[in-house]
């Protein structure tokens, strides 16, 4: 893969990260609102927090790669 395409990873990867901040947001929202439960709520935050760190781990190793 060129360094182009390294790129195009690391865009992909930042706008699922930037996508799953929005969806952390909308369930804080609506928990706030009452229109969920604690548990759900929960249970969505870590599920979130979990693929943001996946996220954040593979885009580290793409930049280290392209430099």
């Amino acid at each position: 893969m060129g360094r182009r395409g390294k790129t195009r990873v690391v865009e992909f990867y930042g706008k699922i990260g930037a996508e799953l901040m929005e969806l952390d947001r909308k369930i804080e929202d609506l928990y706030m609102q009452q229109k969920i439960p604690r548990e759900i709520y929960l249970k969505v935050k870590s599920v979130i927090k979990r693929h943001e760190e996946k996220v954040e781990r593979f885009l580290a190793e793409v930049k280290e790669l392209i430099g």
